[in-house]
């Protein structure tokens, strides 16, 4: 029996949209034998929606997550949620669900789900912007599209050697700062005219600017902290009115790069001390701090967070981090973010 025979419903609507068509106190599935089913409604009853009855899976709510879920169907939400210990799963609003399980789902496939669905399922608890907080966020491929290091090195006619690093550092497969100082090595001579016309074509993760705003608005403070450089961290910073910034410095002398990187290296354990010397100096809590990065080497940032995200992170990340969005960009991190409104 499909969920379309189950509730008489197209398969293919929304699901955002059936439940906001119900009445608010009756948004809301639980588990039986046959399926996903919604709660006893009257307002099904009089629109001609009835409900098979079956046996409810009684299950105790012991794990709270949220789903943002756009772009999944009616008939899809059996296949989301199928071999998943959920209890019951509630609208909380827009594209955004409560959803309840009894014991921990498997992160593996739940992730496959939201890739294969569109359907963003992450763990709470969840910062709240009814209080201060700290955003902290990787650059490259998370505040930005894009390594700026490849266009660099693109432009100076070693793209695919230095690439090819960058993405094995990413997946963790090599240390990020011995990689660095490898890739940075080839850029030497460099003119450094290139890292302008690199600058000029900085493309902004959609929905960044509105996460930012949002969380100004909040009374949060914002920071960069990248493994990537200054002469774009900067220029992001100055874009998007971030409070803090920091990334390797590029030597140039003469016009060009030397190969070299100056001062300390940017890294994983620089970007979790970053996070903590911001948290502690403005006295947020834990809870109060969210972090984004796609990378290994966000991955002790994203862990001391009280909520960390790989944002279309390499698959190691997806599954070490307490969050992962998959398939959405920044506008999925608001959403699931956002107070409800009355």
């Amino acid at each position: 029996m499909t969920n379309q025979a189950f509730f008489q419903l197209p398969a293919d609507l929304p699901l955002s949209l059936v439940v906001q068509a119900l009445p608010a106190d009756e948004r809301l599935f639980f588990p039986s034998e046959q399926g996903p089913v919604l709660a006893a409604s009257k307002a099904l009853t009089r629109t001609g929606w009835p409900l098979v009855k079956g046996r409810r899976l009684a299950r105790a709510a012991n794990h709270q997550y949220r789903l943002y879920a756009p772009d999944l169907a009616f008939g899809q939400l059996a296949q989301l949620l199928a071999e998943l210990p959920w209890s019951e799963l509630r609208w909380r609003q827009g594209d955004v669900f409560e959803l309840a399980f009894e014991t921990e789902p498997d992160k593996g496939l739940y992730l496959e789900r939201a890739q294969a669905l569109g359907a963003e399922l992450m763990a709470g608890p969840f910062p709240s912007l009814e209080e201060p907080g700290l955003l902290i966020m990787d650059m490259d491929s998370t505040a930005i599209e894009g390594e700026c290091i490849d266009e660099i090195a693109e432009l100076a006619g070693c793209g695919a050697a230095v690439a090819e690093v960058t993405a094995r550092a990413m997946r963790g497969e090599l240390d990020f700062a011995q990689s660095l100082v490898e890739r940075v090595a080839r850029l030497e001579g460099t003119p450094a005219e290139v890292l302008e016309k690199v600058a000029e074509n900085i493309r902004h993760t959609p929905g960044i600017r509105g996460l930012v705003a949002r969380l100004q608005q909040a009374g949060w403070q914002t920071a960069l902290v990248s493994g990537g450089f200054t002469f774009f961290a900067h220029r992001v910073q100055e874009q998007l009115a971030l409070d803090w910034a920091e990334a390797n410095v590029l030597e140039v002398i003469d016009g060009k790069l030397t190969g070299r990187v100056l001062g300390q290296i940017v890294d994983g354990q620089y970007k979790l001390e970053m996070l903590k010397r911001l948290r502690d100096q403005a006295g947020f809590k834990r809870d109060q701090v969210l972090a984004l990065g796609d990378g290994a080497n966000d991955l002790k940032m994203l862990a001391e967070a009280g909520l960390g995200i790989a944002y279309h992170g390499k698959p190691k990340v997806r599954l070490a981090a307490k969050g992962a969005i998959v398939r959405h960009d920044m506008h999925a991190v608001l959403a699931l973010l956002e107070s409800v409104h009355d």
